[in-house]
């Protein structure tokens, strides 16, 4: 990094410490900007892990149970997210694997950015339903323990 942006981000740290921080910055900075792609490669593991979860919630002897019925919901919320996650981040990788140089590379299609906007906020809501789903089983379950039902 060039000394003026980091005398005006560290202004009030004498050269050693302003050395340190550039160091931790240019570590983070380092992570940050490979998170993505293991974020793709968790989304696919975890869609792969979601359908067989999914499978199993689906029998019809699993399907009488209200329990059941809000993890497949919490399941078809995380599998609808991590799709989400894969197409938005889809296009980025291919951008990364192509052999023109990073300022050559045009901007991006309208349909990249329509399915970047739609997959954001589906994730969104998704990561949003999926909460409440937890939170509706866990309202449930309290209830179920304070008020139990007559075993007769």
């Amino acid at each position: 990094m060039s000394d003026d942006y980091s005398s005006s981000l560290f202004s009030d740290f004498d050269s050693e410490e302003q050395k340190y921080w550039l160091e931790v910055l240019d570590v983070v900075d380092s992570i940050c900007n490979n998170l993505q792609y293991t974020t793709l490669i968790v989304s696919i593991i975890g869609i792969v892990c979601n359908l067989f979860h999914l499978l199993v919630l689906s029998q019809k002897s699993m399907r009488g149970l209200t329990i059941n019925a809000f993890l497949i919901g919490i399941g078809l919320c995380d599998l609808i997210r991590m799709t989400c996650v894969v197409l938005i981040v889809g296009p980025y990788i291919n951008a990364y694997l192509q052999t023109v140089p990073l300022g050559c590379l045009g901007p991006p299609l309208y349909i990249t950015m329509v399915i970047s906007v739609f997959g954001n906020s589906t994730e969104k809501t998704c990561q949003q339903l999926s909460v409440w789903y937890g939170v509706t089983i866990g309202v449930l379950r309290a209830l179920v323990i304070r008020y139990p039902l007559n075993s007769k």
